[in-house]
């Protein structure tokens, strides 16, 4: 994913090679659907959320167990693998993989193996990883 101020999403897509998962531009109106299938455009003030920076995000698939290695070669499997386009883009913005996972129990674990690490690294990206558990560990 990536994140400016100036980021232009179009840019970026015909950059890489594909288009996104999601994207905005900064000060694009932010809209939301509820649960009763309303779209929503304003805070409760009555105020438009306005987008504070421009985003260009791709997802993979969800896949159960994890599987990181199969994940990043889906993403970057669609992107161009020219690195001087990658250190162009690192280079003017925010720009990283971001992970989030879920566990089922208190010690479970990952790994990312070697041919994935470069995939990610020599695009001069770093990986972030937001950790949830729904455990039901409980200790003695």
């Amino acid at each position: 994913r990536f994140f400016g101020d100036d980021l232009d999403p179009q840019e970026v897509s015909e950059l890489l090679g594909a288009q996104p998962t999601k994207s905005y531009r900064k000060g694009d109106v932010r809209t939301r659907t509820r649960s009763d299938g309303v779209v929503v455009r304003t805070l409760p003030d009555g105020s438009e959320w306005i987008r504070k920076y421009g985003m260009w995000n791709m997802k993979a698939a969800w896949r159960e167990p994890a599987d990181l290695d199969s994940q990043i070669y889906e993403i970057f499997g669609q992107l161009t693998d020219d690195l001087a386009v990658w250190r162009d883009l690192t280079s003017q913005f925010k720009a990283d993989v971001f992970v989030g996972l879920f566990l089922k129990t208190s010690n479970e674990g990952i790994s990312i193996s070697p041919d994935a690490l470069q995939i990610v690294a020599s695009r001069g990206l770093k990986i972030g990883f937001d950790i949830y558990c729904d455990c039901d560990d409980k200790e003695d």
